[in-house]
């Protein structure tokens, strides 16, 4: 059987290597794939490393969900774990079968470091630090407080080897050839090549933000980035933006969906909330909106006008769009806009939930952000059902706002084209491309 889809992926359709023989006939083959620079070493990991779980995708068919069962008591599946199995209230997990290679990748997973994978980064805002033992029977992760969510966790994990792939590719020169040994088989594809997206990428098979399809398959992440406003201490104080009178006005005033028109192929919208559609439950969409569009009455202003720095990634031209207009809106509100320097300062971040978890996707936004989770709410976000992790995610969130910690501004798609012969290719949650069962179809 094939191996699956590494992480958060959307689980391709795994079948028998016989339906893989009737479904592509002509194996191998070279994918080429153009990134923006930030994708590039997610994706070459992506191809190079096994995850150590899954997230099950419910809307595939019912043959390719056998393909995979889950673990007992998670919605996840692994080609690495036969059991994920908690003890006690929670506060302690099982991982069977056992090995050193599982101790020393879950150990380098779940750390509070800042180069930690996303796991151990919602961890550590949650002030939580987990103990990683080697036992008779497995791989014991004990927790300081009851943490319902490790399978959630794990599929953020890789399984590492000493100098060594253990996924579907393994690198070589000037690319990634597929590897005879890979968990579940070899990959169809023989080689993919990853390349920045820019000069020279025109032909790419793959490419991230292509302005068009042109007969190719259209791939849109499961959810969208946020862009978000991020005030210092002395912004959300002065308020230049009259957030304290609501976003209503705010939001109709910074056109998003002019922006994402000009800048993002219109794919996107205006954002009420951190947590995006998709992984917040569905709420309204003109929730805190204003019908209606009114002019922008810019004013006049003085050499000793109120300054705002808005800093924005000079490489996201959306970003820098977002700031241009910004600084109409604080023309418009009497202070003037700054690159550097000023009386307060804002920063605008993309952002992207790693999971679709709540809980766990705002605990990832904290850390990037350095937003405050009081240790009610860091329990709350790890432990319990569901549901209740949500609803302690919802309110959270909604606090930030409130106190103008990070202000939603827009949400935009993100998506690759590829070639119409290029098969099988599915996007992580993060959009990340996955490889591991694309294949080319005949001509």
């Amino acid at each position: 059987m094939r191996r699956a889809l590494p992480l958060l992926a959307i689980a391709v359709l795994a079948t028998p290597s016989a339906t893989h023989a009737r479904r592509a006939p002509d194996s191998g083959g070279v994918a080429t794939v153009a990134l923006t620079r930030d994708l590039v070493a997610a994706t070459g990991e992506a191809l190079t490393h096994v995850p150590l779980a899954v997230l099950r995708d419910a809307s595939l068919s019912p043959l390719a969900r056998a393909a995979h069962p889950p673990i007992p008591g998670t919605r996840v599946w692994s080609r690495v774990l036969t059991g994920i199995t908690p003890t006690d209230d929670g506060s302690s997990w099982l991982l069977t079968p056992g090995s050193r290679s599982l101790t020393r990748s879950v150990t380098a997973c779940l750390a509070a470091a800042e180069d930690a994978p996303w796991p151990g980064r919602a961890l550590a805002a949650a002030g939580v630090s987990p103990t990683v033992t080697t036992a008779a029977e497995g791989v014991t992760v004990r927790f300081p407080t009851p943490v319902s969510v490790l399978p959630e966790l794990l599929t953020g994990c890789m399984l590492l080897a000493e100098d060594a792939a253990t996924g579907a590719f393994a690198p070589d020169a000037g690319g990634f050839a597929g590897r005879a040994d890979a968990p579940g088989g070899p990959p169809l594809l023989d080689r993919v090549v990853l390349q920045a997206v820019g000069r020279g990428s025109d032909g790419a098979d793959l490419a991230v933000g292509a302005a068009t399809t042109e007969g190719g398959s259209l791939l849109v992440a499961p959810w969208p980035d946020v862009l978000v406003l991020v005030f210092d201490d002395a912004a959300r104080e002065a308020d230049p933006l009259g957030l304290r009178d609501g976003r209503a006005g705010f939001q109709r005033d910074l056109a998003p969906d002019l922006l994402l028109a000009v800048r993002h192929g219109g794919r996107g919208g205006g954002a009420t909330h951190l947590l995006p559609p998709g992984v917040a439950p569905d709420r309204a969409a003109g929730e805190g909106l204003a019908p209606g569009e009114a002019a922008l009455e810019l004013q006049q202003l003085g050499a000793d006008a109120p300054t705002f720095a808005i800093r924005a990634p000079q490489a996201d031209l959306l970003a820098v769009d977002v700031a241009d207009r910004l600084a109409l809106l604080l023309r418009a509100r009497g202070w003037a806009a700054t690159p550097s320097g000023g009386d307060v300062a804002g920063e605008i971040v993309r952002w992207r939930p790693p999971i679709d978890d709540p809980g766990l996707a705002l605990l990832s936004l904290a850390h990037r952000l350095q937003l405050p989770v009081p240790p009610k709410d860091a329990v709350a976000l790890l432990g319990g059902d569901r549901s209740s992790r949500t609803s302690a995610a919802l309110t959270l969130e909604r606090r930030w706002m409130d106190d103008r910690r990070a202000v939603p501004l827009l949400t935009a798609s993100r998506w690759l084209v590829a070639h119409p012969r290029l098969r099988g290719v599915r996007l992580r949650g993060d959009g990340v491309p996955l490889l591991d069962d694309a294949w080319w179809s005949a001509p």
